[in-house]
């Protein structure tokens, strides 16, 4: 499923992605279905060069940490915005997860039809979008993972009135 949306591999930036055993990877890339089979999968739309983006990733790294060590079967897949290889390479060195290879970033913009960053799209293990924007909805929560495990959509926020939580947005490539 998930090979249809991002290709074959998906990459690191450090030549090893943590939970990787030797010799599972090639040259710093993943087997896509072996590593997102059965997960909740967040797609990160961002940049290296987008502040909002710098302030909502340490948040999801933290999530992220979090789900993992509760044994949650979730991952992040990074899809870049940068203008250059060396700007994605250096921006993934900062996230504990995977992502879409530089060559094929807007491949993935474009077939979820992101206009403007940070975008966090959460799909279900079938590979069903279960949340549009999880950065602008807040609904980035553990009880709405446990939700999106089973292919369910979480419901808003009791707070949420269309408004953002507190991350712009990027478009067009300006902040």
């Amino acid at each position: 499923i998930f090979n249809d949306l991002f290709g074959p591999k998906l990459v690191d930036a450090k030549g090893m992605a943590e939970g990787m055993a030797e010799g599972e990877a090639e040259g710093g890339s993943y087997p896509v279905d072996s590593k997102l089979a059965g997960c909740v999968v967040a797609l990160y739309f961002s940049a290296s060069w987008c502040g909002p983006c710098r302030q909502f990733t340490p948040q999801l790294a933290q999530f992220y940490a979090r789900a993992r060590a509760a044994g949650r079967r979730f991952e992040v897949v990074f899809v870049s915005a940068d203008r250059d290889e060396a700007s994605f390479k250096e921006y993934l060195g900062h996230m504990p997860w995977l992502a879409v290879p530089f060559d094929r970033r807007q491949t993935a913009q474009m077939r979820f039809q992101v206009n403007g960053i940070p975008n966090l799209k959460i799909l279900g293990p079938s590979g069903a979008l279960l949340d549009d924007n999880a950065v602008q909805s807040g609904s980035l929560t553990v009880e709405n993972l446990e939700v999106w495990e089973r292919g369910g959509t979480a419901p808003p926020p009791a707070h949420d009135h269309g408004h953002s939580h507190g991350h712009g947005c990027c478009g067009g490539g300006h902040c």
